[in-house]
């Protein structure tokens, strides 16, 4: 089956030459862009992680789980959303390095919480 099939041709030639990526805005800085997106989870997951956290300081058990996994749930899609919404800015300003840039977006998180705890 694999064989008989025609070969592709591809609908546009690629350049070796790397285009040059216009002027961005403040806010797709590298700083910025990877800094800002992680607030958006840290605010939606705040108070949890504060109730999680003063029971460790106290030396209480935590006894709410079901609750934690809902706020874990809500987390990982608000990064994934943020991470989306990032890169989609990215790309609509050409600017063609946004893999690390995507995936230090959802590392930002931790870092917020690091700065919390």
């Amino acid at each position: 089956l694999g064989y008989r099939q025609d070969v592709l041709t591809m609908p546009r030639k690629v350049s070796p030459i790397e285009r040059t990526i216009p002027p961005q805005p403040w806010y797709l800085d590298n700083t910025a862009s990877v800094l800002l997106p992680g607030i958006l989870p840290f605010g939606a997951a705040f108070i949890e992680a504060a109730f999680i956290l003063n029971s460790v300081w106290q030396g209480r058990v935590y006894t709410m789980f079901g609750f934690c996994a809902l706020i874990f749930v809500i987390l990982v899609i608000t990064t994934a959303e943020a991470c989306i919404v990032m890169a989609y800015l990215q790309l609509m300003h050409y600017d063609y390095h946004w893999w690390w840039r995507s995936f230090s977006t959802g590392a930002s998180y931790g870092f917020w919480l690091y700065l919390y705890g």
